[in-house]
C-alpha cells in the first residue's frame, strides 16, 4: 500500500503452467466420492426400510399361519386353509407402492419340523444408486419368520385319545365299548 496515495499495487501471483487445473480437479474427484457414498448409503438406508416392512408383513402372516385352524377332519386342508390365509394377509400389505416384489413362501411341517415352520419372503433389492458405485448386483433380502404352527383340532383329538386309549383312531367315529368326553387343553 502506498501511504502517500493511498492505492494498492496488485502483484500477480505466479502461477506454473502445468498447476493450471489442479484445484478444480482435486475438487471434482473429492465431490465425486464424497456424494457416491452419501447416494450409498442412502440406498442402503432405503434398502434396510424396505426390509422392515416385508418382514413385518411377513411376520402378521406367519402370526395368521400360526392360529389359523378351519375345524376340518382332514389335516391337510386344515394346513392348506391356513396357508392360503396367510397369503392372503401377506398380499394385504401393499409392498408393490414401495417397488418391492417379494415373493412369499408357507413352510409346513413336513416341509421343515412342527418347530421350523412359519413363512418366508424373498426379494431383491439394488445395493447402488449409480452404476460402479457399491457394486453392480441386486442384494437378495430373506425374511424367515419361523414360529411354528399350533396343532390343529383334528391332531389334538388323536393325541388325547391315544393318551387315554393308546390307540389314535379308538375315539373317531361311535363306540359302544367307550364313554369318553375329550377336553382339548391346546394339547
Amino acid at each position: 500500500m502506498n501511504l502517500i496515495t493511498g492505492s494498492f499495487s496488485v502483484q500477480p501471483i505466479p502461477i506454473h503452467k502445468d498447476q493450471s487445473g489442479q484445484v478444480a480437479f482435486e475438487f471434482i474427484l473429492v465431490v465425486t466420492f464424497a456424494l457416491g457414498t452419501i447416494f450409498l448409503f442412502f440406498q442402503l438406508a432405503f434398502n434396510h426400510t424396505d426390509g422392515y416392512l416385508v418382514h413385518y408383513a411377513n411376520f402378521m402372516a406367519a402370526r395368521t399361519y400360526l392360529t389359523h385352524d378351519n375345524g376340518g377332519n382332514d389335516i391337510g386342508s386344515s394346513i392348506g386353509s391356513a396357508a392360503g390365509v396367510a397369503q392372503e394377509v401377506f398380499e394385504s400389505y401393499p409392498l408393490s407402492q414401495f417397488n418391492i416384489n417379494a415373493d412369499f413362501n408357507v413352510v409346513t411341517f413336513e416341509e421343515g419340523s412342527g418347530l421350523f415352520s412359519g413363512t418366508t419372503a424373498e426379494f431383491e433389492k439394488p445395493t447402488n444408486l449409480f452404476l460402479g458405485i457399491g457394486g453392480g448386483e441386486d442384494a437378495k433380502l430373506l425374511s424367515e419368520s419361523l414360529l411354528g404352527k399350533e396343532p390343529v383340532r383334528k391332531t389334538c383329538l388323536q393325541l388325547t385319545c391315544e393318551a387315554m386309549t393308546g390307540d389314535r383312531n379308538v375315539c373317531e367315529g361311535s363306540s359302544d365299548q367307550m364313554d369318553i368326553t375329550l377336553y382339548d387343553n391346546g394339547c
